[in-house]
């Protein structure tokens, strides 16, 4: 995957997740505990749209 030259045209609050999911496909690559993974992943999409959303 190349997700570090893809940038998305989106608001300041971006690149933080930007960071998050570089950080959790870390995990994924060290751990390989995909599910897991995937879990917390869908658990933060959900936590910052709620909170952009407020």
């Amino acid at each position: 995957m190349t997700a570090n030259n893809v940038e998305p045209q989106m608001p300041d609050e971006t690149p933080t997740v930007v960071v998050l999911l570089s950080l959790i496909g870390e995990l994924v690559s060290d751990d390989t505990n995909q599910a897991s993974a995937f879990c917390l992943l869908l658990a933060l999409a959900f936590l910052l749209l709620r909170y952009q959303r407020r």
